[in-house]
């Protein structure tokens, strides 16, 4: 097993995490799943365990200006 870390908005946090859609709309939710599968495409299966705020910058993911975190995927690749 190896863990991976990605940076992405931290909004993406309750729903990566625990799973938690609720209060997301349907464009958020699939901006996250697109997340996943791109780094489902790069190590293969792949799980968030956690989450680290890390500040305000650029999200590579949405491209908008946002809080920051540093997700977790643990993998056994």
């Amino acid at each position: 097993m190896s863990i991976h870390t990605y940076t992405a908005t931290s909004s993406f946090a309750p729903y990566l995490v625990n799973g938690d859609a609720s209060g997301y709309t349907e464009q958020e939710i699939v901006k996250a799943d697109e997340f996943v599968a791109s780094i489902v495409a790069e190590i293969g299966s792949a799980h968030c365990v956690d989450a680290r705020e890390i500040g305000f910058g650029q999200c590579p993911v949405t491209g908008l200006l946002c809080n920051l975190c540093e997700y977790d995927f643990l993998t056994d690749a």
